[in-house]
């Protein structure tokens, strides 16, 4: 009777083992396996343009394979040069005269675009062309990106300044006041930000403009390789064992269609959190949002340690305050519009820096047309604008800073 008791004792004693070895052992597998498959899908998922996710169909970005030539008066060489600003961006080598163009996506999108259309950076690049003739021509590097943000804009600067042998002398910027609601930086900006040489700079920037805190903490904040870097000043030998330590786990990563492809991912998701909160809460594109005082303050002065940066490096600044559509309707409180062209205009008044307010510059007519999209399902754009409102704008920007700063760069 005890043998068969102590017997029975043992296989409830096997059992409860193998059910904690799979419990320890095999769930954790199937739960990998699980992560990894569905990880594959979520990843294929979230291949996707960020051009085109979240707009009206309504709206082109140029890819700089379009025929131009002969178009809209376009030489053959006028063509590839408009061309090439796009196909190039911030990889076009510029001469003594290379002038760098960031932007959010009113600077890269074209409402109902017809043959030939230049966005407002192609159609200044032909221009100065025209202008002037030689090797010293002046060349427009594109650093704009949907959805700029100040702190975008602060580490494009720097990093166009720092990483190529011919730096660009000017910088226009188009400072949008929507991009204002937001102090985010993507994956390829912050680890481009993360290379020593860069980080750096931004530490010796914030060191340098104590008096601008906001700034510095976005700014500090923003690369991924942040607190290695503070472990390397600390600690020479530590820094390099994280930094080595860090890149192999990132090369490990990567192999993982869910690591690879993680901010894409984030961005599908986020995008698909907005879409539901906008239909649950009753949000269109005409509500009004205003602008949060914490993220306008940071903007604000990411604005002028870009400026204070710029003039640190013998860097002509030109600015111009983007255009908001003229309408009522405007998703952008009126009072949130002229606090922010009074602010940016005493900015740029207090350091001698161009400033072109162009605000009310576009018509209401060179929009999209609301009319001709009325049955259709989607949001209406109050962000970009028609191939003859570009040219427009571009313009307006050579002829009123073209002879003060553009062309006198060297």
């Amino acid at each position: 009777m005890n043998v068969a008791l102590d017997s029975s004792q043992l296989v409830t004693r096997q059992k409860r083992s193998l059910l904690g070895f799979l419990k320890g052992v095999y769930v954790p597998a199937v739960s990998i396996v699980a992560m990894l498959v569905v990880g594959n899908w979520l990843a294929a998922r979230s291949q996707f343009d960020p051009l085109i996710i979240a707009r009206n169909p309504r709206i082109h970005f140029p890819t700089g394979k379009e025929n131009l030539a002969g178009v809209d008066g376009l030489t053959e060489s006028e063509a590839q040069l408009a061309s090439d600003v796009i196909r190039k961006g911030l990889s076009r080598q510029s001469n003594s005269n290379g002038i760098l163009f960031l932007g959010d996506s009113q600077t890269l999108g074209i409402v109902d675009e017809t043959p030939g259309d230049l966005t407002t950076p192609q159609w200044v690049q032909v221009l100065l062309a025209r202008r002037s003739h030689g090797p010293d021509a002046p060349v427009v590097i594109l650093g704009s990106l949907p959805g700029l943000t100040m702190p975008e804009f602060l580490l494009r600067l720097v990093a166009s300044d720092q990483r190529n042998p011919n730096p660009p002398r000017v910088v226009i910027g188009a400072v949008q006041v929507r991009e204002w609601r937001a102090l985010k930086v993507r994956d390829s900006i912050a680890s481009m930000a993360a290379t020593p040489r860069i980080r750096g700079t931004l530490n010796d920037l914030a060191a340098l403009n104590p008096d601008l805190s906001q700034a510095n903490a976005v700014l500090l904040g923003s690369s991924r390789a942040s607190r290695s870097s503070e472990l390397a000043e600390r600690d020479p030998g530590h820094g390099a064992i994280a930094g080595r330590y860090e890149e192999f786990c990132q090369r490990l990563a990567d192999r993982i269609p869910l690591f690879r492809m993680r901010s894409s991912l984030y961005a599908r998701t986020q995008v698909d959190y907005m879409r539901f909160q906008n239909w649950l809460l009753n949000i269109h594109s005409e509500s009004k949002r205003h602008l949060p005082a914490t993220t306008y303050n940071a903007s604000l002065q990411l604005l002028e340690l870009s400026i204070r940066y710029a003039q640190s490096r013998n860097i002509t600044m030109v600015l111009y305050l983007s255009p908001v559509r003229p309408i009522e309707t405007s998703p952008i409180p009126i009072s949130d519009v002229a606090k922010f062209r009074e602010d940016v205009g005493d900015l740029c008044g207090k350091y001698q820096v161009t400033c072109l307010d162009y605000t009310n510059l576009i018509p209401d007519d060179l929009w999209m047309s609301f009319a001709a999209n009325r049955g259709d399902t989607r949001e209406m754009d109050f962000s970009h604008f028609t191939g003859a409102a570009h040219k427009l704008l571009a313009q307006h920007l050579v002829a009123d800073a073209g002879a003060l700063s553009l062309e006198n760069s060297r």
